[in-house]
């Protein structure tokens, strides 16, 4: 026989999980360096242009020496955000995707930076032959701050 535990008998457990549905529910907020084009904005813009990024999660910058990066399909393409404190650690992250993408054989893919902010967008499947979506992402990316 399995045993269930209340959650009232648990109120730390109960607590934790109350405040895991109300984050869920309210929208996780992100990572953000200061002085960036900040990943929600960037998202929500997207959102407002039709795509689903629901599927972009937080990831850790450090590979790409961000403070701040999220990832994930975006209109069939495969995206990566990141936010730097400085346009030279922008310029570094930017050359490490690029780097990346030699070494897997991205064939299609496109890098773009507004302020200090980084959008490396590949097409690793080949979903946009036309190159429509990217050119659209990139547009909306780099629409106000």
């Amino acid at each position: 026989m399995k045993r269930f535990h209340s959650l009232s008998r648990r109120p730390a457990v109960a607590l934790l999980l109350c405040a895991c549905l109300s984050a869920t529910a309210l929208g996780c907020r992100r990572p953000h360096v200061e002085g960036t084009v900040s990943v929600e904005s960037i998202l929500k813009k997207w959102d407002q242009g039709g795509f689903d990024t629901k599927a972009v999660v937080n990831i850790e910058g450090d590979l790409w020496s961000a403070g701040a990066c999220s990832r994930g399909p975006v209109g069939g393409l495969d995206v990566l955000i990141c936010e730097y404190s400085s346009d030279e650690a922008a310029g570094v992250g930017e050359k490490k995707m690029l780097a990346d993408w030699d070494e897997e054989g991205i064939p299609t893919g496109a890098v773009t930076r507004n302020t200090k902010t980084v959008l490396a967008i590949a097409d690793r499947n080949k979903a946009d032959r036309s190159g429509r979506t990217v050119a659209r992402l990139g547009k909306l990316f780099h629409t106000g701050n």
